[in-house]
């Protein structure tokens, strides 16, 4: 019985070790031997590329963060001058509004006036003398509107020439800002490209340091 109690245990621990073996056998080949120099080196080469390529990512964080913000900068640089543009012209059509109702006012005004005039003309003539009365305040009248429409059309073509004016200055506005978009989004790439360039450059620098240690391992075993 005590000897079925100890081939029991030998065959426990046997097993242990051996899973303990299996557990292990991941990291088994992250390191050429398991020295303390060695381990030290291997594991000092592996933080070392951790720390740079944490470096590589907060410069790259930072540089994004830029970008974001010279972006957000850019859309309102161009909105801020749609706006002032767009205002003015606003202004610009407010004043060709109130001019236009001003001339339309003074025509009405004058011909009220021509009215008035006839009417008290209408009463101090003869039935005879009537059509020539009426045709004459009505060519006045005519002469009226000509006049109006002549102060009017210089408005009608400075305001159709201002909305042309206009649209090509936003549309200026937008070619400049997809410009500037344009370049930042490059820049962006190529801040893409270093971060990858960078990390690889840290990689191969692993590489090498690793194969360093063991070639050194290596040499010594020999």
């Amino acid at each position: 019985m005590k000897q079925h109690i100890t081939l029991t245990a030998i065959a426990l621990a046997t097993s242990m070790l051996l899973l303990s073996g299996c557990y292990e056998s991941p990291r088994a080949n992250e390191y050429p031997d398991h020295t303390v120099n060695t381990t030290r080196r291997v594991k000092d080469i592996k933080q070392n590329a951790y720390d740079q390529k944490e470096a590589v990512d907060i410069k790259s964080d930072q540089l994004s963060t830029r970008m974001d913000f010279d972006e957000r900068q850019i859309h309102e640089k161009y909105k801020v001058e749609r706006q002032a543009l767009l205002n003015e012209a606003e202004g610009e059509a407010a004043s060709r509004a109130a001019r236009k109702r001003d001339i339309h006012s003074q025509a009405e005004y004058d011909k009220d006036v021509i009215d008035s005039e006839l009417a008290s003309k209408m009463r101090l003539i003869s039935p005879e003398e009537f059509g020539a009365v009426q045709a004459e305040a009505a060519r006045r009248k005519t002469d009226v509107d000509t006049e109006a429409a002549g102060k009017l059309e210089p408005i009608a073509s400075d305001s159709a020439q201002s909305k042309i004016r206009t649209s090509q200055l936003i549309l200026a506005i937008d070619h400049d800002e997809s410009k500037a978009i344009s370049a930042l989004d490059q820049e962006r790439s190529r801040a893409r490209e270093a971060t990858r360039a960078d990390k690889l450059k840290i990689d191969k620098w692993t590489n090498d340091e690793l194969a360093k240690v063991g070639y050194d391992s290596e040499s010594t075993q020999r």
